[in-house]
């Protein structure tokens, strides 16, 4: 019970526009320099983003002029995929 209550506030939070980072320095690499840099490449017109957490549903904002894809096996996790989301293993 703990546990759903938890994923919804988590969803709800999520869909108010709540931006949630994790605290690690691979995590601030990406989300500082790494998608910020695709983000501005004109030459970039689709990702795929695979993997999706509460605390990636907010990384689209880096991709405004491009196709932005998620992939995750977990169906559970479409929530915090995009617009265009794929629920299948990568290997598919």
């Amino acid at each position: 019970m703990i546990h759903r209550l938890s994923r919804f506030i988590r969803v709800l939070f999520v869909f108010s526009g709540f931006r949630f980072r994790l605290r690690y320095d691979d995590r601030r690499i990406l989300e500082e320099v790494i998608l910020p840099g695709f983000g501005r490449d004109s030459h970039v017109q689709r990702i795929l983003f695979i993997g999706c957490q509460w605390y990636t549903a907010w990384y689209h904002r880096f991709f405004r002029r491009a196709e932005y894809w998620t992939m995750d096996i977990n169906p559970s996790c479409a929530v915090y995929g995009a617009k265009y989301h794929v629920t299948a293993d990568r290997k598919s």
